[in-house]
């Protein structure tokens, strides 16, 4: 994992979690002091951010999420991953239980 994707994952996981203080040892066991230092850093700052700029940072990491979730959608999809769900909508609608989305 690039530490890059690491910093966004901790930051998300700080996201829905603020009350629970970051044990950063069990997030990032021996990866050495300068991205603990780095993550601690990015910390002390989210804390330190008014409440306005944290929500404009919540809504810039869950862009980020969706971005990165219909990435792995796509990907996902071109490797024949979800074609099980092609199959059962497909069965469902021969069996005549497929229900149409705007009834949900």
């Amino acid at each position: 994992m690039t530490e890059k994707k690491l910093l966004f994952r901790c930051l998300l996981w700080y996201n829905n979690f603020v009350q629970v203080p970051i044990q950063v040892h069990e997030i990032v066991p021996d990866r050495g002091e300068h991205t603990v230092t780095n993550i601690i850093k990015i910390q002390e700052d989210i804390l330190a951010l008014s409440k306005t700029d944290y929500q404009l940072l919540r809504q810039w990491l869950n862009e980020l999420d969706k971005d990165e979730w219909d990435q792995q959608i796509e990907a996902d999809s071109n490797a024949g991953k979800l074609d099980f769900l092609i199959d059962e909508a497909l069965e469902a609608k021969k069996k005549g239980t497929l229900k149409n989305l705007e009834d949900l």
